[in-house]
């Protein structure tokens, strides 16, 4: 009897240690909302909505968040799809203005963004050096990453779309690892605009 209830309570510690753990997925959501990069979810977790492809209007939100630029006063209407009049016509001329985007006549807000696409723009925004400079821009990029261990697994297939958990566990990772670092967030970015 006393060692059966000896090893139930060996047992407790670990299922409570279980129950403690915290999803990273969240964790990194908490993280950039605590930093006002998204919208504060925390009290109802899924709303983060981590499972959901992520879209360029999105990804260009974060991306300014994250190093707290000023998106334009003013909107020209460079893009046709996109309202002068709508908030993300000022984040997208801005993207233009810094170069993470070429100039085309549509901005595409609404299209997914692909994995490698998202690790880019994390990469440009904090001025995040790739280590591989090959003829495959999304190999670099994904091989850079792993690298560096802002992702945990090689990715081959450069064209899978990246979700919300995905880019938000990459702009934390970043920005813990970076954030320390002298940034220049006015200097043009031109190779590779998207």
């Amino acid at each position: 009897m006393i060692k059966k209830v000896l090893a139930i309570l060996a047992i407790i510690p670990l299922s409570v240690n279980a129950m403690v753990q915290v999803n990273p997925e969240i964790e990194a959501a908490n993280f950039l909302a605590e930093k006002w990069i998204i919208k504060d979810n925390s009290a109802n977790p899924e709303k983060y909505n981590l499972d959901m492809d992520i879209r360029r209007w999105e990804m260009m939100k974060i991306t300014i968040n994250l190093t707290w630029v000023e998106p334009d006063s003013t909107c020209a209407w460079k893009f046709s799809d996109i309202s002068k009049d709508d908030w993300i016509c000022k984040y997208a001329e801005t993207w233009l203005k810094l170069w993470i985007v070429a100039k085309n006549d549509k901005f595409r807000p609404l299209d997914n963004l692909t994995k490698t696409e998202a690790v880019k723009m994390v990469f440009k925004w904090l001025w995040i050096e790739k280590t591989f400079n090959t003829w495959n821009w999304q190999q670099d990029y994904m091989e850079t990453a792993y690298q560096k261990g802002y992702i945990l697994e090689k990715y081959i297939d450069y064209n899978a779309n990246a979700n919300r958990w995905f880019v938000f566990l990459i702009a934390k990772k970043a920005l813990a690892k970076e954030w320390q670092k002298p940034v220049d967030f006015f200097k043009p970015i031109s190779d590779e605009a998207e």
